[in-house]
């Protein structure tokens, strides 16, 4: 039986790993920069893991978003418009390196059969 994660990922899966580490990332480096010494509570204190499941899977797209998918208010208000402009930017970048890679296949299967009909 073959499950979806012994085969290669499709656009979504990659989508959404590669937002996961986005998000990990920031919030490591955001509680690190400026919790850890003060706050205990570890990095996931300061972005919930079923959150950042929900930004990562895009899930949530404005701030009452944020504030609907279990965030607090006042991390909401306090980092929410930076964690939103991130994951624009990670968006927009996936999307042009999507669009590129469809060219190139198209361009690919284009010359294959250009060279199938020249035989």
């Amino acid at each position: 039986m073959v499950t979806a994660t012994s085969g290669p990922l499709t656009q979504c899966e990659k989508h959404f790993k590669a937002a996961k580490v986005l998000l990990t990332n920031w919030r490591f480096e955001m509680w690190m920069n400026g919790y850890a010494e003060a706050v205990p509570y570890g990095p996931e204190g300061l972005l919930p893991e079923p959150v950042l499941h929900k930004l990562a899977a895009k899930c949530v797209h404005n701030l009452p978003g944020l504030c609907d998918s279990g965030w607090s208010p006042f991390s909401v208000e306090r980092h929410g418009d930076n964690v939103l402009a991130r994951l624009d930017v990670f968006d927009r970048a996936f999307s042009a390196t999507k669009e590129i890679e469809r060219q190139e296949r198209a361009a690919k299967r284009k010359q294959e059969i250009a060279e199938r009909n020249a035989h």
